[in-house]
């Protein structure tokens, strides 16, 4: 037997009553989340990742690396030298990027 979650919700003024069973699920099935390093997407080389969850139906919708020292390295010199282009960058045209 697995684990219930009560979940509630109102409908029309009415509060709906829910239970939903929680199962484990299949890590093969649950996506990883890429870094966005140096302006490209890439895969963690983390053996240790976080679980984020579905606060509703606690399933788990991905896994969050927890970044390595060279990972974090890596971002940070590619942070220092886009910020020498993006501080002689307007307002406004930061504006428009973001």
């Amino acid at each position: 037997m697995y684990p219930q979650l009560h979940a509630g919700r109102v409908n029309g003024g009415h509060y709906v009553h829910k239970w939903l069973q929680l199962r484990p699920q299949s890590s093969a099935a649950i996506p990883t989340t890429k870094l966005f390093i140096d302006g490209k997407f890439v895969e963690s080389q983390t053996t240790d990742w976080i679980d984020l969850h579905n606060p509703a139906t606690n399933e788990i919708v991905t896994r969050i690396p927890k970044t390595t020292n060279s990972e974090m390295e890596s971002a940070v010199q590619s942070a220092k030298e886009a910020y020498k282009t993006w501080s002689r960058t307007s307002i406004l045209s930061r504006q428009q990027i973001m």
